[in-house]
């Protein structure tokens, strides 16, 4: 199988764990299993342990491997608090 050319797929994923070093494992685990360089987006699921994740995924949005940040809250009235927008690139 080849890995798709960049502009030919849109990479999201999400990492959902209570543990700190299992977002960053998470993230490097789903760049191995998709052949890519790059996700575009990762997102915290449930907000669990997001503040950890947090720290975690702006490294590696700072490193390249990751692109957009979001988080799925457990309930809608829940806010993704400490995540900063982002301008359109």
């Amino acid at each position: 199988v080849e890995p798709p050319r960049p502009g030919e797929l849109f990479a999201a994923t999400k990492i959902w764990t209570p543990f700190d070093a299992k977002g960053a494992e998470q993230v490097a685990q789903s760049l191995q299993a998709w052949r890519l360089a790059r996700l575009d987006l990762v997102h915290v699921h449930n907000l669990l342990n997001w503040r950890s994740h947090l720290d975690t995924l702006e490294a590696e949005q700072a490193s390249g491997r990751v692109g957009e940040i979001g988080c799925t809250p457990r309930i809608s009235s829940t806010p993704c608090v400490g995540l900063k927008p982002t301008a359109p690139q």
